[in-house]
This record gives structure tokens, C-alpha cells and sequence, in this order.
């Protein structure tokens, strides 16, 4: 196959749309043979296809991750793919189901953070979470630097409250984002109950403000609604479908409220009501075009699922049962890593050891998360993780 692309300045190859669309379907296809634990199909199409996209740095990162996860590598030569910083645990407000306020302030190292910026262009997918990003003074520069690297979709976790209008305006101009906006009420006298120190006045004129520049930027930018359920608000879970047509967000998210606090838990007495509100909600959702992501229902069976898997039937000739380790990363404010958000288990990183992207995805840590999955003794790890099998985490990666 011979090509006539030429370099951008990141390294990547300015492929044909054929081309590129055939890159695609190549990795796809490696990912399903790696789902199917049919990892012999995947390093054949790594040594056929592997020369012709070499110059992309992009795709040549992807297929030779793909290729690494079916040889079960330890040290990695490709680069995360996923990336999760959670940047601070700061916040401008007071929860009423948020733990944040006992922690010790802290904010991620700055060292860490420009390590992951100087490395975008083999990021997939990059989520910046805390605590607060939006007040941190360094965000701006961190959302104008992503900007510069279109194959990265970003996703940004806000309460969207304490927020400048030059960082609105500068959100919907990065295409490839998912803003998440946590609105645990559909009504100013509930928002402002849970989210204490927030103003329902003020996420309005904010919400107005964005509506506005994505108009102007004709913007593709997705905005997701993160909404906690707990006894205060569950009864609100069809407005919030209203309150998201009101804006054009397209889509909202139900969670349960994971506290023992009994005041704002969903005991079980409670949950056919609540799955009633969020039958509706979704009927509403239908008519209005709004995508309903519903977590909360799905919680107690998946929970039952993983209590009931006996680790004893793991079988080595199924392949690895998690593939996280070999692609995505999260760092914590408090300079932790570990595969996901959802893994219990975390190695904090040595920072004055920490000088390239290597160090921290072939550290002592990472290589302990592999090491662990190729010994096929999942143990502790199989009983919490919220994953179940490489299939589902992959299936959501690759979404």
C-alpha cells in the first residue's frame, strides 16, 4: 500500500479519509480479537499493517498498544491511551453527600500534569476531574493546550459554578469534549440544599452563556448532566429531563448516592419508587431526544454478580481478565496511580523520580497491575471491581 500523506507539526500523518477509516477498522478489529482472547489474529495484523501507519504517532501508538496487550508485555513501549488527572481535591462548595471536605487539601504536582500535556499526541481519551477544576488558575492553559490536539476527546467534570466567561467561551471551541455538569436538583430550594455555597441563579446564567457560544463556535461539543439520587431529590428525576431540553443537554446520568448517611441514601424500601421516577424520566427522555444513562438501577445486580463470582474458575486459557493496566492510567491529586478510578488498590508515585511519561506508565506501580493479571490470581480484586471482565471495560473504552 503506498501513501502520499505528508506530517503535521504533532507527528501525525495527514491521512486520506479512506486511509484513516481503514487505520480504524484495523484497530477495532485487534480489540475484538483482544476482547475474544484470540491474540494470535492480533500480532498478525500488528506485522501486516504496522509499517504503513508507522509516521502517525496516533494510530502506530494504538496498534502497537493493541499488539502489547496480546503479547502481555510487562514494560510497554506504546503509551496510555486513556488518562484520568484528578487534579485537586479543592472545591468551591459544600455537598451535602461529598467527603471531600476531610481530606487534606491537596493539588496534583504540576511536574505530573506537564508530563501528560507534553504526550497528547498518543491520548485517545483525557478526563481532568476534581474537586473544582474550572477555578484552578492553570485550567485555561490546559484547556487551550489540549485544543492544539483534535483526536483527543477531553472530558471535563464541573459544577459549573464559580466559572469566567473567557473559560465559557472557551470550552465549546474544543469540538471533541464531553462537559459534565453535577446538578443534583431540577429546582433552585433543592439544588441549593444539597450543593450548599452553589447558586441556582447563577448555573442558569452560566448554562445561558454557554448555549450562547455554542451557537456562535457551532460547536459539537457534548454536555452530559451528572444527577446524585438520594431521598432529598429522587422525586425530581423526571423534572431534571425538562430542566435538560431546556439548555439542549443531551443527555443525563442517574447515580445512586453512596453514603451511609441514612438522611440521603436510597435504602431499599425506597428503590421501586425511585425506579418508577426514572421509568418516567425516561419516557420524557424518549419524546425530547435525550439519552438517559441510568447506573443506578443496574447497581445492586451488578453488585450481586460480583459477590457471586467464584475466582476459582478463572480459566488462564480465556486470557487476561482485565485489560486496564496495558492502556489507561489515573493520577490523584495526591500523586496515586493506578489503572481506573474504580480500582481499589493504588501505589503512590515518586515524584523526583517521575521525568518522562515512561516513568510513570512503566513504574514500579503499573508493572505490579500487569504482573497481577498475567498471574491469573485475581483474588480481592475480582470481588470489588467494578468492571467484571476486560469485555465490559473494554466495550466502554472503545465506545
Amino acid at each position: 500500500m503506498e501513501t502520499n500523506n505528508t506530517l503535521d507539526c504533532r507527528g501525525q500523518e495527514n491521512l486520506s479519509n479512506d486511509l484513516y477509516e481503514e487505520a480504524k477498522f484495523i484497530i477495532n478489529s485487534m480489540q475484538v480479537f483482544n476482547y475474544n482472547s484470540d491474540y494470535e489474529k492480533t500480532k498478525e495484523l500488528y506485522n501486516k499493517y504496522y509499517d504503513i501507519f508507522s509516521n502517525d504517532v496516533f494510530l502506530s501508538n494504538k496498534i502497537l498498544n493493541e499488539y502489547e496487550i496480546a503479547t502481555h508485555k510487562i514494560i510497554l513501549d506504546s503509551k496510555p491511551r486513556n488518562v484520568t488527572v484528578v487534579l485537586t481535591n479543592v472545591c468551591d462548595l459544600n455537598c451535602i453527600m461529598c467527603h471531600q471536605d476531610r481530606l487534606p487539601v491537596k493539588n496534583i504536582s504540576k511536574k505530573l500534569v506537564d508530563i501528560i500535556l507534553d504526550n497528547l499526541q498518543y491520548v485517545e481519551r483525557l478526563t481532568w476531574q476534581g474537586g473544582e477544576v474550572l477555578t484552578l488558575p492553570f485550567f485555561k492553559y490546559i484547556l487551550t493546550k489540549v485544543i492544539e490536539f483534535p483526536r483527543v476527546h477531553q472530558t471535563v467534570i464541573s459544577n459549573f459554578q464559580n466559572i469566567s466567561d473567557e473559560i465559557i467561551e472557551l470550552i465549546p471551541q474544543n469540538n471533541n469534549m464531553t462537559l459534565t455538569i453535577s446538578i443534583d436538583g431540577a429546582f433552585k430550594e433543592t439544588y441549593e440544599k444539597i450543593r450548599f455555597g452553589a447558586s441556582f441563579d447563577k448555573l442558569e446564567k452560566n448554562l445561558k452563556k454557554l448555549k450562547e457560544y455554542i451557537v456562535k463556535y457551532k460547536s459539537r461539543i457534548t454536555i452530559k448532566i451528572n444527577f446524585v439520587i438520594m431521598k432529598k431529590n429522587y422525586k425530581e428525576i423526571p423534572d431534571m429531563v425538562d430542566f435538560a431540553y431546556r439548555y439542549k443537554i443531551p443527555m443525563i446520568g442517574f447515580m445512586r448516592c453512596m453514603t451511609e448517611n441514612e438522611t440521603l441514601k436510597i435504602t431499599r424500601e425506597y428503590e421501586k419508587e425511585v425506579e418508577f421516577y426514572i421509568k418516567k424520566a425516561q419516557e420524557k427522555a424518549e419524546k425530547c431526544n435525550i439519552i438517559i444513562i441510568d447506573t443506578f438501577s443496574s447497581y445492586n445486580d451488578h453488585n450481586c454478580n460480583n459477590r457471586l463470582y467464584d475466582k476459582n474458575l478463572v480459566d488462564e486459557n480465556k486470557g487476561l481478565f482485565c485489560h486496564l493496566p496495558w492502556y489507561e492510567m489515573t493520577i490523584q491529586e495526591d500523586n496515586m496511580i493506578k489503572p481506573h478510578c474504580a480500582c481499589r488498590y493504588a501505589c503512590f508515585i515518586n515524584i523526583d523520580n517521575c521525568n518522562n511519561i515512561d516513568d510513570i506508565w512503566n513504574g514500579e506501580s503499573m508493572q505490579k497491575y500487569r504482573k497481577q493479571m498475567l498471574k491469573y490470581e485475581y483474588g480481592h480484586c475480582i470481588e470489588e471491581c467494578n468492571f467484571v471482565s476486560s469485555y465490559d471495560a473494554r466495550k466502554k473504552f472503545n465506545e
